[in-house]
């Protein structure tokens, strides 16, 4: 009898221990949370990338009218970014509707499946369960500041297409590198993760057969067929989301990268002032002295790593280096969150003393918190509530069917909830310059209306009413609204 009351306490604990209750418990829930609470909140550049997508759903036509100003490379087509973002997104609203809420369980329906092959992925490899945890919470927090940009799915398809050709099987080949190709042309900067960490999966793979030659060989041919396939496949989708016109495509998108690409040279002081400017010594620079760190111990331990760390430690390197060459604006962003990975992959497999694990571990908990020190005073002391400024302005729209807007995007989601009126343009992209937002109120035409978060006055300070910025434990922050969600109407 006691035993018999003892088999489901146990079955009850080998549960509980399981790897799979162990991660895919806390997954969905955390996103579910992200979902209910409005995350992510509006960023300043979200009708840039959603704009095309929104007007793809509704009319057909791959254009992003909302940019009508901003260059006249974007009035009949949208082709300075890559197109497989659009495309997808624009799917997804046919099916759900263009809103507030399809387009935010777009965003977190990616990152929850960044999430799960991503700890797919690590249980393959036999990483431990709060691997995938703690990653996804690093993740969590890079996002929350991301708005709706493409790095959701692009960052979907990595996780998947990695965990794909892990599998070492022809099939799964095919689909791993369609996936990694859609990874790249839904946003480029991913290709210095993707390529590398793709080929070191890869190799491991085949260092299992490397004693029979002519087996090695004839994996080694049919891989490459299966690649190149791959590679016609998703170059031919790329073709047909485009219109074919790929020399149009391929102008705008080096002339719009151009825009944001800073030269080689300006790389190491870019790194200077990122860790000098403000608190940067103690929000980035804490971060990069803790990869340092932990890559030096792993360094002087090196004989006793596993091959795995071993070739993570080469690879990161080789992904952390490259990203900074080919688009050094990610410091601070995706360049940052990779860091973060990279810490958390190496303190989870790596073979360290214990007494270094642990001072490790906590200084990477605190510094988690130093690092995302503003997304942690949004999130806790940011009043979101949405006031009485947005029923006003949306009794205005209804006041006023036949006209145009200049919106921004706290305007798109809590106002018109991203059923922008024919003729309006994003008030971010309408300056009439590639570079800047509007300077001044005398910019707006006579038979316009300005529908603006109160927080635009940061840009124009001398003639927008100020607004209140965030305050906690008597110091003031002003860089951070106290409440994000208040609208301006300027006739």
């Amino acid at each position: 009898m006691i035993q018999a009351k003892l088999i489901p306490f146990q079955n009850f604990k080998s549960i509980i221990k399981n790897y799979y209750f162990q991660v895919f418990t806390p997954i969905p829930l955390f996103w579910l949370v992200f979902y209910a609470l409005g995350f992510p909140p509006p960023m300043d550049d979200d009708l840039f990338f959603i704009g095309a997508a929104i007007n793809l759903a509704k009319t057909g036509n791959f254009v992003n009218p909302l940019l009508a100003l901003w260059s006249d490379r974007a009035i009949d087509r949208f082709y300075v970014q890559p197109p497989f973002h659009s495309h997808i997104l624009g799917f997804w609203l046919q099916l759900f509707g263009v809103n507030t809420a399809s387009l935010l369980a777009f965003q977190v329906f990616c990152y929850f499946v960044f999430s799960v092959f991503l700890a797919l992925l690590l249980k393959r490899y036999k990483f431990p369960w709060f691997t995938p945890l703690a990653i996804t919470l690093c993740y969590g927090l890079f996002m929350f500041g991301f708005g709706l940009r493409q790095d959701g799915i692009s960052m979907a398809f990595l996780a998947l297409g990695l965990w794909l050709i892990s599998y070492d099987q022809y099939l799964a080949y095919f689909f791993g590198f369609v996936c990694l190709g859609s990874s790249i042309l839904s946003l480029p900067v991913n290709m210095v993760i993707a390529i590398p960490f793709g080929l070191g999966i890869l190799i491991r793979n085949f260092w299992s057969i490397k004693d029979a030659p002519v087996t090695l060989k004839k994996h080694l041919f049919y891989t490459s067929m299966i690649w190149g396939l791959a590679v016609l496949f998703t170059f031919f989708i790329l073709l047909l989301s485009i219109n074919f016109e790929l020399s149009r495509f391929l102008s705008d998108l080096s002339w719009c990268a151009s825009l944001r690409r800073q030269p080689i040279s300006n790389l190491i002081p870019s790194i200077i002032w990122q860790i000098s400017i403000g608190a940067g010594k103690m929000i980035y620079g804490s971060l990069y002295g803790l990869l340092l760190a932990v890559e030096i111990l792993v360094l002087i331990n090196y004989k006793k790593q596993e091959n795995l760390i071993k070739g993570f430690l080469v690879i990161s390197n080789i992904s952390l280096g490259t990203m900074l060459i080919a688009y050094s604006n990610v410091l601070g962003t995706n360049f940052n969150f990779f860091c973060w990975v990279c810490v958390i992959i190496l303190l989870s497999k790596s073979t360290l003393p214990a007494i270094s694990r642990k001072i490790l571990g906590l200084m990477a908990a605190v510094i988690v918190f130093i690092n995302y020190s503003p997304t942690f005073l949004t999130l806790f002391f940011q009043d979101r509530t949405v006031s009485t400024s947005v029923q006003e302005a949306k009794e205005f729209v209804e006041a006023h069917p036949n006209t145009a807007y200049w919106v921004d995007s706290i305007a798109a989601r809590f106002v018109f909830d991203y059923d922008i009126p024919e003729g309006s343009v994003g008030w971010e992209f309408s300056s009439g310059s590639v570079f800047f937002l509007p300077s001044s109120v005398a910019q707006k035409p006579p038979d316009m209306v300005w529908i603006i978060g109160t927080k635009q006055a940061w840009h124009i300070p001398d003639e927008l009413p100020d607004y209140p910025r965030l305050q906690v434990f008597g110091r003031e922050f002003q860089s951070i609204a106290r409440k994000p969600y208040d609208v301006l109407i300027i006739e």
